[in-house]
């Protein structure tokens, strides 16, 4: 009994494996997807790795472009899918894909269906970068960049640069969803778009910069660069950045902070007219990278007029968004989940008609800035200056008569 048990386990060892597996040779590896609307069907645009033509350190050969931009067609997404898989004759793999371009058309006509087929999908990735085009995605994914060979790498590097110095808001599929899950809450985006190059006759470039904003599932406006900054500041995203702040004597002279540490708290509280009151509170530090003539940079009371001056610019983003907020009567900035969480009882009131009633809420701003450093030099750089010009005289000893003579011109720079 034993022995045949043994023949049979060794039977099922050999009958067993993985029975849908696919060589890598066999498939197309995917890094990035744009999604337009064309008429009444879906364009699917992807971006596929050629790795023979990618070269690694010290490999020659590699010619042509190591990705290559292939699009399918169809009434639905999956029927895309399988129509772009027909062109490229190899399996489609999703498992590496890095971001999700939505082009405008579709992004305002609604992208609850592409999302919903990717959270579906066995090779779906929740953390994918979700991007929203001005114009159409396919663009985007076509357009070369100088220093990354594969350009949805060069994408995703800009996503990273743009977040790192706050211009544009890091979104990814599954924060998309829980904020369309959230009640009352409006969903966000990072907007891409290319531009022509600056220099003349280039190629045109990629540009990732300001926020998208959504309703639901459609978009319905943008965020501009003091607005994203706004809506950064306040839900505790910022992360970094410059702030310039001008001279207080002269706005022509601007100093550059760089901003290393910022914080943010909401806080609900009752309000006077009915409605719950916010208070926001943020605190930022930062280092002094350019100072002007202007102004005495070891004077305690100078460096507390330029913390003012930059805690006012940072209250004027935040009320820029704001005012953004309430015209597009869209709680982009989740308001309204802080008070669900304060006071839920209020909420299940406010809840059917928060659109109307967000707009009225009153919104309390406290902002502390703090400048840590100033650098390696309290002396700001001269902006003027002019040459002076002097002759030197020696005596020289010679053979007769003994006279002075003038010995080399000098030219000395003297800041005024």
């Amino acid at each position: 009994m034993r022995a045949r048990l043994s023949v049979l386990l060794v039977l099922l060892s050999l009958t067993l494996g993985c029975w849908n597996r696919l060589e890598l040779e066999r498939r197309a590896i995917i890094l990035g997807i744009g999604v337009d609307k064309v008429g009444e069907e879906i364009q699917l645009t992807a971006q596929i790795v050629k790795p023979a033509a990618v070269k690694g350190p010290g490999e020659t050969g590699g010619e042509g472009k190591p990705f290559w931009v292939t699009t399918g067609t169809g009434r639905t997404l999956l029927a895309a899918v399988k129509d772009m898989a027909t062109g490229s004759g190899r399996e489609l793999l999703f498992s590496h894909m890095r971001v999700i371009v939505v082009g405008e058309d579709l992004a305002r006509a609604g992208i609850g269906p592409v999302l919903d087929f990717f959270d579906r999908a066995a090779e779906g990735r929740r953390r994918t970068w979700l991007l929203v085009s001005k114009g159409e995605a396919k663009e985007i994914l076509e357009t070369n960049m100088e220093l990354q060979k594969v350009s949805v790498e060069a994408l995703t590097d800009l996503l990273k640069a743009r977040t790192d110095h706050s211009e544009a808001p890091g979104i990814d599929i599954q924060q998309f969803q829980r904020f369309r899950s959230t009640p009352g809450r409006a969903p966000v985006a990072g907007w891409v778009y290319t531009a022509p190059s600056k220099e003349k006759g280039g190629p045109n470039r990629l540009h990732l910069r300001n926020s998208a904003i959504f309703r639901a599932d459609k978009l319905i406006d943008y965020l501009d660069l003091t607005e994203t900054r706004g809506l950064l500041w306040l839900t505790g995203q910022f992360k970094g950045g410059v702030t310039e702040i001008p001279c207080p004597d002269e706005d022509s002279k601007i100093f550059a902070l760089e901003n290393t540490r910022s914080e943010s708290k909401l806080k609900v509280v009752k309000g006077d007219n009915g409605l719950p009151k916010l208070i926001a509170t943020v605190f930022t530090e930062g280092n002094l990278s350019e100072a002007p003539e202007c102004g005495d940079l070891t004077d305690p009371g100078f460096i507390k007029s330029l913390e003012q001056h930059q805690a006012e610019i940072i209250r004027t983003e935040i009320e820029a968004t704001l005012s953004k907020a309430r015209d597009l009567h869209a709680d982009f900035l989740g308001f309204g989940e802080m008070i669900y969480r304060r006071f839920p009882m209020q909420w299940s009131r406010l809840e059917p008609d928060w659109e109307q009633t967000f707009p009225k809420l009153e919104v309390q701003i406290e902002v502390n800035a703090k400048i840590r450093r100033i650098g390696q030099t309290n002396e700001p750089a001269p902006v003027q200056s002019e040459i002076r010009t002097f002759r030197f005289t020696h005596a020289v000893p010679l053979a007769g008569p003994t006279y002075s003579q003038p010995a080399y011109p000098g030219q000395v720079i003297v800041p005024r």
